[in-house]
């Protein structure tokens, strides 16, 4: 959208720069839009529409100075929205990637607590089969590792959520 509005920006700038030369139209009229019939068809009629094309950039330059000045400063305002765009964009797909790569690295360590934690459920109904333990050690451990499991299916779910955010800044998504 920024590099649509750079574009058409740039062409009204052209626009306003080529006011500046002098324009003789042709017109399906011919003088035919005189105020009077007796000179409907004098050829001064033509002549004034024709005079009026290439005389009128040169009354009308400051109008057209004005207008020139205005389009260029919509130019470059366009031109620095572009800009922010681009970097905004870099910054969202770069904030993302890390996003993603964090909560991998973040999901890895859960999993790894998950595993120990059951191994610590499996060495505690063992100490308590021995008569080393009590059940509230059991249900203590199994408790830690449900705690565990949850807190790594929001990270999972953060991962998930961070992707999601990578399509949306590569342009993806839905309105």
């Amino acid at each position: 959208q920024a590099e649509l509005e750079l574009l058409a920006n740039h062409a009204d700038l052209q626009a306003a720069r080529l006011a500046f030369l002098p324009s003789l139209n042709i017109t399906g009229l011919l003088g035919f839009n005189a105020f009077k019939g007796s000179l409907l068809f004098n050829p001064g009629s033509i002549a004034y529409n024709a005079l009026g094309g290439l005389a009128a950039p040169i009354f009308n330059r400051k109008g057209l100075k004005a207008g020139q000045k205005r389009f260029e400063a919509a130019s470059i305002e366009s031109l620095y929205a572009y800009n922010k765009a681009i970097l905004t964009g870099f910054q969202e797909v770069s904030t993302s990637l890390k996003k993603i790569e964090n909560t991998k690295k973040i999901a890895d360590f859960k999993k790894q607590e998950v595993d120990v934690l059951q191994l610590a459920v499996i060495t505690s109904r063992d100490l308590f089969t021995t008569g080393y333990a009590t059940y509230l050690e059991i249900i203590t451990a199994q408790k830690n590792v449900l705690e565990a499991e949850l807190a790594l299916t929001e990270v999972q779910k953060d991962q998930h959520l961070a992707l999601i955010d990578l399509y949306r800044s590569l342009g993806g998504g839905w309105e």
